[in-house]
C-alpha cells in the first residue's frame, strides 16, 4: 500500500448533511489497536462516500473511478475494502436499512394501539428520507438490482 492508498485523504471529502455510515463489526472486550481503529473509520469513511456519490450519481451510473475520485482515495484503498462495487452497494444499503430500522422501530412501539403506531411508523419513515434524501433514490433504485431465484419462464 503506498501513501496515497492509506486513506489519509478521506479527510478532504465535502462535508455532508448525512449522519456518517458507521463501520459495523464484532464488539471486543478490549480496546482496539491503532491500525485496526484506522481500518474501521476508513471502511467508514468509505460507506459515507459511497452512500453520497450513489445518491447523487445514481447506482445504475457509478462507476467506481468516479466513486474513488468522488472520494479522494486510490481505487486500491476501495478494492481493500469493497471488492466490487456491487459489495459497496450492499454495504450501504445494509448500514441504510439499519439506520432505517433505527429511526422507526421505537417510534412505532410507542403507539398505543395499532393505528397509532401505523401513523407513527408512517411519520418516521417521511421524517427519515427527509433527513436523509440519498437513501431514498439508493434504496428505490436498489430494487433493479436484486437478483430472485425465480425459474425463468
Amino acid at each position: 500500500m503506498t501513501g496515497s492508498d492509506d486513506g489519509a485523504s478521506l479527510g478532504a471529502m465535502p462535508p455532508t448533511t448525512s449522519k456518517p455510515a458507521r463501520a459495523k463489526g464484532p464488539e471486543f472486550p478490549f480496546p482496539l489497536g491503532r491500525r485496526e481503529h484506522r481500518k474501521r473509520e476508513t471502511r467508514g469513511q468509505l460507506l459515507a462516500a459511497g452512500r453520497r456519490w450513489f445518491g447523487e450519481a445514481g447506482l445504475y451510473e457509478s462507476r467506481i473511478e468516479d466513486m474513488t475520485k468522488f472520494a479522494g482515495v486510490a481505487k486500491g484503498t476501495l478494492y481493500g475494502y469493497f471488492p466490487s462495487k456491487e459489495s459497496l452497494i450492499e454495504a450501504v444499503v445494509q448500514q441504510a436499512f439499519s439506520d432505517l430500522s433505527e429511526a422507526v422501530v421505537p417510534a412505532t412501539l410507542a403507539g398505543r394501539n395499532s393505528s397509532l403506531r401505523v401513523q407513527a411508523c408512517i411519520e418516521a419513515h417521511f421524517r427519515f428520507f427527509e433527513r436523509e434524501p440519498e437513501l431514498l433514490r439508493i434504496l428505490h433504485q436498489v430494487r433493479g438490482l436484486l437478483k430472485f431465484n425465480r425459474p425463468e419462464g
